[in-house]
């Protein structure tokens, strides 16, 4: 069966089952996300600065900031989006602008967990191009990554993907 999951404003198909429904139902709610990002270690001071103008004390860190904030982070109804336009190698074509809504350290092993681990253990390819559709955090490919390769079930039940080696001959 397919399950739609609400995540704020957005819908994330899921195939589920009975017990993967009960699981999703702690999924964090909109509000909740955009309440962490105000309490967000990481990303307070971009918050902070687009919705007061109110700039970190520490020069480097307001430098920082500044520059990713005005090229990169929007809030919108009240939450922080990442601005993210996918790069192909087709210059002449239009090139869509996705707003991701940004997820604080707090629910990033949720929508990991959600979209991985309850999501047929896709591989890393399809559920870095299924997260970066709708959601952004400093350094998710790196996250999404260690989360593919360290999966229990994904060691256990998939094939090695590393080319295996020729025996040596004299």
């Amino acid at each position: 069966t397919r399950v739609w999951i609400n995540f704020g404003e957005d819908e994330i198909p899921v195939v589920a089952t009975n017990d993967t429904v009960r699981r999703s139902a702690a999924l964090p709610q909109f509000e909740d996300v955009v309440d962490a990002q105000k309490m967000s270690r990481e990303l307070k001071h971009i918050y902070k600065y687009l919705a007061e103008g109110v700039l970190p004390e520490d020069d480097n860190l307001a430098r920082k900031t500044v520059i990713e904030a005005n090229n990169e982070y929007v809030i919108e109804n009240g939450a922080l989006y990442h601005i993210y336009t996918p790069r192909t190698k087709h210059i002449n074509r239009a090139h869509p602008i996705v707003k991701q809504l940004v997820i604080p350290e707090k629910y990033q092993p949720d929508i990991a967990r959600c979209l991985h681990d309850e999501n047929a253990h896709v591989g890393f390819t399809r559920l870095y191009a299924l997260v970066r559709q709708k959601y952004f955090w400093p350094g998710m490919w790196t996250f999404l990554k260690d989360h593919v390769v360290t999966c229990l079930a994904c060691q256990q039940a998939k094939r090695p993907i590393e080319a295996t080696k020729a025996p040596l001959k004299s």
